[in-house]
């Protein structure tokens, strides 16, 4: 019989100083929370991603912490996302993620980074 393990390792963010790089335990993603937008039921809305970022960032939506699944009703303008014949079952969370990477510092290794920005979205009769 095989035995297996597995280890969840907190986020670490690895910060250079010089030729060192300091650990931080428990880092995230900045996480940047929008207000509510309320679409009527039926109608359209645009969440816009207002991200600008160089290099440029790549970009994605979620909704209440998943990925969205292709569908007649959603589209996409750049980094926004359009929600058109809007019903309650669109109501949620949506997040725009955005990831790059660069260096902290000249001629450096280039890191990765990440931001979120939150709007939560209701649809009203």
């Amino acid at each position: 019989m095989d035995n297996y393990s597995a280890a969840i390792s907190p986020p670490v963010l690895r910060l250079p100083t010089g030729a060192v790089f300091h650990e931080v335990p428990g880092a995230r993603p900045p996480k940047v929370i929008g207000g509510v937008r309320t679409a009527k039921k039926g109608g359209s809305i645009e969440l816009r991603c207002p991200v600008f970022a160089y290099p440029q960032a790549w970009v994605r939506w979620e909704r209440d912490g998943a990925a969205i699944e292709s569908h007649p009703s959603i589209s996409y303008d750049g980094d926004n996302i359009v929600l058109s014949h809007m019903d309650s079952n669109m109501a949620g969370t949506y997040s725009c993620i955005a990831d790059n990477s660069f260096p902290m510092f000249v001629d450096g290794p280039s890191m990765p980074h990440q931001l979120i920005f939150q709007q939560k979205v209701t649809v009203s009769p």
